[in-house]
């Protein structure tokens, strides 16, 4: 990724800063956090009240913000909280994730009274349900939502990097921090703000399961013993709800995630001693990096809880769920791709390059070697002319000396195997070592004969007669033939 400025897009390093931004309530929470030599620290955090507010006023708060913190290059992550959003856990019939996608697509306006142009949609998938469902935590929002975020910091120049959810932030920053104390079972992690409170169930780590209830501390405060009533009714009722979807074991543990005083010291200890299962308090403010201003904006704040954007900002990397609009996906989709043809573009460059330059040296070399030995074959041409002169004359003379008595060796042959009445009347030699044999005998068996004797010659390869007829001669039957004679392969060699 590239460097990620207020006007510019991203970069990727794990000493970046992070600036997140939430929408709550009719609220603007802002939260900003550093990051240095692998450490993470929230230096400072604002919450306004922007129901009056224009958007140009929107704007300014944002810009104010980021210039009290001297921000330069960050991420941006936007929160969205669980009572901006729809939940539903569903079983998808089946196990392959282009299937599950195309499902979750085609089906998504039944689990929503908008339209699909008018949300965003986001699921990650819990398991394998029966061998061939596949269980499923799918997030509506509706696109207004994001739009207003998204148009809001398009007027200072930033694009968001993610939108997250801000239940799952929650639960993963949590299952992180107080691993040591997390159960192999599910647990309930309760986060109580102004307005509303969230219950999310996680396992391992992940959100498995998420539901808004419409109390908060302004609530609590105003009524105590009556919130605190309906507040138990309702983690009773979502508990139930939870059980009834089938989608893992049953909770062993509710976490109470607070920094106000009526809830620990109200609220916690009757939920503890009303509710089934076990009940701790964290004061989350121990739990977090932050800096002594963040801190007492934390405890000085009446009834706004920041864990929303301050747990976005330090979870983002590992949460799963990113409710950036489709046509931002298709977008960033399309850059990579870019990217990475002007990468292979670039790589296919440097390849033919260097491949010009290797065959270029390697041309080079050999035209230097060549005019070296065509310097060299210049001094020595004349005495090789003179040398081959000389060793013309030898091979001349050797092939006189081997030929010699060659044809006198051959006839010699012959005549050792010619029977007395056969009379040779011609013989024919030619350049290839073949002889030609034309004569006359008194019958047949004494060319066969003759023959035969022949082939038994070392000195001859092969004898075929190629002629026979008889005819009279002075009132005497004769035979005249003719033989054709390969000489053997020895005496070729001596007269080559």
């Amino acid at each position: 990724m590239n460097l990620f400025n207020r006007k510019k897009g991203f970069f990727s390093s794990r000493e970046a800063d992070v600036f997140i931004l939430e929408f709550n309530s009719g609220n603007l929470r802002l939260a900003y956090i550093k990051g240095f030599r692998g450490k993470k620290e929230v230096v400072f955090l604002e919450n306004k009240d922007i129901q009056t507010l224009s958007e140009e006023d929107s704007k300014e708060i944002v810009n104010s913000f980021l210039e009290k913190v001297k921000a330069e290059s960050f991420y941006t992550i936007c929160s969205i909280p669980p009572h901006l959003a729809i939940s539903k856990n569903i079983e998808v019939p089946s196990l392959d994730p282009k299937e599950i996608d195309d499902i979750m697509n085609l089906q998504i306006t039944k689990h929503t009274p908008y339209s699909r142009e008018e949300i965003i949609i986001d699921y990650v998938k819990l398991g394998v349900y029966q061998r061939s469902y596949t269980k499923v935590l799918l997030i509506i929002v509706p696109r207004e939502v994001v739009r207003r975020q998204y148009q809001l910091l398009g007027k200072l120049g930033i694009e968001p990097y993610k939108v997250c959810f801000s239940s799952e932030s929650i639960v993963k920053f949590f299952y992180k921090t107080l691993r040591h104390q997390q159960p192999k079972h599910p647990f309930i992690a309760v986060n109580i703000d102004s307005a509303f409170t969230d219950f999310a169930v996680s396992s391992q780590g992940n959100l498995i399961f998420v539901r808004s209830i419409p109390i908060g501390i302004q609530h609590l405060k105003t009524d105590s013993v009556r919130f605190r009533e309906k507040f138990k009714e309702e983690m009773k009722k979502s508990l139930e709800v939870y059980k009834s979807e089938g989608i893992e074991k049953t909770p062993v543990r509710l976490v109470i995630l607070g920094w106000e005083k009526i809830v620990k010291e109200e609220l916690f200890p009757y939920l503890n001693s009303n509710l089934d299962l076990p009940v701790d308090f964290v004061f989350y403010p121990e739990q977090l990096p932050l800096s002594s201003q963040a801190k007492d904006i934390i405890l000085a704040s009446e009834h706004t809880s920041f864990l929303n954007v301050i747990t976005s900002g330090l979870s983002f990397s590992d949460t799963q769920f990113n409710l950036i609009p489709e046509e931002v996906k298709l977008r960033r989709v399309f850059e990579e791709k870019s990217k990475e043809i002007v990468k292979m573009g670039v790589m296919v460059m440097a390849i033919f390059i260097f491949i010009c330059l290797f065959f270029g040296g390697r041309l080079y070399l050999k035209m230097f070697y060549f005019h070296r030995l065509n310097e060299k074959f210049k001094s020595i041409h004349k005495e090789a002319e003179k040398v081959e002169g000389e060793f013309n004359k030898i091979q001349w003379l050797r092939r006189y000396l081997t030929k010699r008595g060659y044809s006198l060796e051959v006839l010699g042959e012959i005549y050792n195997y010619l029977p007395k009445k056969v009379k040779i009347l011609e013989i024919g030699f030619d350049s290839q070592g073949t002889f030609s044999i034309k004569g006359t005998a008194d019958n047949l068996g004494e060319i066969i004969s003759f023959v035969e004797g022949l082939n038994k010659s070392s000195l001859f390869e092969e004898v075929k007669t190629t002629h026979t007829a008889k005819r009279k001669e002075d009132e005497k039957d004769v035979t005249d033939f003719e033989l054709v004679i390969k000489i053997a392969k020895v005496l070729r060699e001596r007269k080559e």
